[in-house]
């Protein structure tokens, strides 16, 4: 299991991984969002949480040259997984993720 880290927000965990570039996590919602085409206007807060917690958690993870922050949109977005994330991925080399 990954370790989570709940930080930031109320309404957010973090989950360290290192699959696709040496530092990499997904800013996750508590609250069930399954794409963010679904959200609701009253999620407005916890979408802004999401970013704001991801720039924070890169800045604290060192990447103050630059990380890629992606949302995934259905099956044409490579959205893999049911649920809304943020993957934020830093020190990699000049190629796109395939998040």
């Amino acid at each position: 299991m990954v370790p989570e880290h709940p930080v930031f927000a109320p309404h957010i965990t973090i989950f360290y991984i290192s699959l696709q570039a040496p530092v990499h996590f997904l800013v996750i919602p508590k609250k069930l969002i399954v794409k963010l085409s679904e959200a609701e206007d009253s999620d407005e807060s916890i979408l802004g949480q999401l970013m704001t917690a991801g720039k924070k958690c890169a800045a604290n993870s060192g990447l103050i040259t630059g990380f890629w922050i992606a949302v995934n949109e259905g099956p044409q977005g490579r959205q893999t997984v049911s649920y809304l994330h943020l993957p934020v991925l830093g020190n990699h080399q000049q190629d796109s993720p395939s998040v």
